[in-house]
């Protein structure tokens, strides 16, 4: 479906006076769902469709440099690199519907024997804040100890960071296309 009527201009958002046959780009989606939306309002909505386009953005980002990599003659250069975005491994809103082909995409390239490893790492926000709170209790405790890691479950999550009931729809179903860790190096250096 559409965001637009039909006779409008994908690129300007506006009433086409001629057959605009304007090749689409990748981002001009993007920018015709971006200048449709923000018809609704400002202030804090626009904030919020401002960080969802930049997480779409750094994602597209992220992902050409896996699709450059993925076409390589050296077929094992996709797997041998890890990935890595500032921020969550999450799209929200509109761009949600990507996460679906990201997760197919992810599980074919595993499936194919050439698994494309990414984190995102998160510098605020509630993992952030939660984290802060536990990682005294976490080893290593001292710099010739291993280091610790923890998957967190969607449960955990629900649970101990969000700390909200039983939700219809489980933590990051539609939005999340990775999982949350929980990484301590050493006792200075933790991450997730």
């Amino acid at each position: 479906m559409s965001p637009l009527p039909r006779g409008y201009c994908p690129r300007t958002a506006t009433r086409c006076r001629r057959r605009c046959m304007s090749k689409l780009l990748e981002d001009s989606i993007l920018d015709r769902y971006d200048r449709v939306s923000s018809r609704y309002g400002r202030g804090k909505c626009s904030r919020f469709r401002g960080i969802c386009y930049m997480l779409i953005m750094e994602t597209l980002m992220l992902f050409t440099a896996i699709r450059v990599l993925w076409g390589h003659t050296d077929k094992s250069l996709v797997t041998d690199t890890l990935f890595i975005k500032d921020g969550p491994l999450t799209l929200r809103s509109q761009y949600s519907k990507l996460v679906p082909n990201i997760r197919a995409f992810l599980q074919h390239a595993k499936d194919n024997a050439r698994p494309v490893h990414v984190i995102g790492q998160e510098k605020s926000g509630a993992f952030f804040d939660h984290l802060a709170s536990i990682v005294r209790f976490a080893q290593p405790h001292e710099r010739d100890q291993l280091p610790s890691f923890a998957v967190l479950s969607h449960e955990f999550v629900r649970r101990e960071v969000h700390r909200s009931p039983d939700l219809a729809n489980p933590y990051g179903k539609r939005t999340n296309w990775g999982e949350k860790i929980y990484l301590k190096i050493d006792p200075v250096h933790t991450w997730f």
